[in-house]
């Protein structure tokens, strides 16, 4: 009897991955996890602190248990000042939101229709301004807010 190669269509069982590469890959993998933990709290974070302040007696800039009031409140609706310009930024809002979307909407339409030259850089530049928010574009230089311990003023 002669032993005869197997046929090529026929796997052969090879060792599976060495203990070495699996343990590098668990580590990559929990290092990856606890990534996303820290940069998801760094997110967070704000946003967390955004809705406890107002309902803080006395708000800081810092994240703590807050001594529940609606005080806060009580004193904002009483002010006229205040309730007045309330509604006049939802007005702005609801104005610069809808012409957004209607320039917005004929844009990419446009865009997505047309082939220009510069098309590309185009919507890259547009993808980075997505990535940016408000926030970080106010401090850059000359950005036209000036902060002080106390009042945010607008530089003429």
């Amino acid at each position: 009897m002669s032993i005869t190669a197997p046929p090529a269509d026929i796997a052969i069982p090879t060792a599976g991955p060495s203990s070495a590469m699996m343990a590098r890959s668990f580590i990559g993998r929990v290092l990856f996890y606890v990534l996303m933990a820290v940069v998801t709290v760094f997110f967070a974070l704000p946003m967390l602190w955004l809705v406890l302040a107002p309902f803080d007696a006395t708000p800081r800039l810092t994240i703590k248990i807050p001594l529940f009031t609606l005080d806060n409140f009580r004193i904002l609706f009483d002010n006229p000042y205040a309730m007045r310009s309330l509604l006049n930024a939802v007005i702005i809002a609801l104005g610069t939101m809808i012409i957004v979307l209607v320039v917005g909407a004929l844009a990419s339409y446009a865009l997505s229709r047309v082939r220009i030259p510069g098309r590309d850089a185009l919507l890259y530049a547009l993808l980075l301004l997505l990535c940016l928010n408000g926030v970080a574009l106010q401090e850059l230089p000359g950005a036209g807010l000036r902060r002080s311990a106390s009042t945010v003023t607008w530089n003429a």
